[in-house]
């Protein structure tokens, strides 16, 4: 068996009076990058903007579907990047164009990816992770405590809240 990329040719449509041609597949490793980085680009660190997260994506899908260029600088300004396209029409009529299974794909890997990433974030892990990445120090000195626990200690303060009237 040859298994050569036989991807489906590109769709050639007008948008605003230029050709541009739309992917009607994307790599699989493509793929993947598009949703890592619209999750990392949406994660507010304590929650995920959904706001962001349709726009962002959105936004990746017309830069790695479509054939348009973009500067650097338009890459970096992904928001005013976002609203020029959006307003001019140029978002919609790219993903029009993307067949509806490989949109769907993408569109419902992401909500799963967010909501694994929500239970992830609210987890004792997550937050030990979250804690070690912008906390360091704190996360070191919360290790020692952890590990210098005395129970006995902790079995007296009980005891005396118990005795003092303090009941779950």
């Amino acid at each position: 068996m040859n298994f050569e990329n036989n991807f489906p040719e590109p769709k050639t449509v007008e948008i605003l009076g230029d050709e541009v041609q739309i992917k009607q597949y994307l790599p699989m490793a493509d793929k993947n990058s598009i949703l890592e980085m619209v999750v990392q680009t949406a994660d507010g660190g304590t929650v995920v903007n959904t706001l962001a997260l349709e726009a962002i994506f959105e936004l990746y899908l017309v830069f790695k579907y479509s054939d348009i260029e973009f500067t650097e600088e338009e890459k970096n300004d992904l928001f005013g990047t976002y609203d020029k396209l959006e307003c001019a029409g140029i978002i919609e009529a790219i993903i029009k164009e993307i067949p509806e299974m490989e949109y769907k794909l993408l569109h419902d890997s992401l909500m799963d990816m967010v909501e694994e990433y929500k239970v992830y974030r609210n987890s004792a892990k997550g937050f030990i992770d979250t804690l070690l990445i912008f906390a360091p120090n704190a996360a070191e000195k919360l290790n020692d405590v952890v590990n210098n626990f005395d129970e006995s200690k902790m079995e007296n303060i009980v005891s005396i809240a118990n005795n003092a009237g303090f009941r779950k």
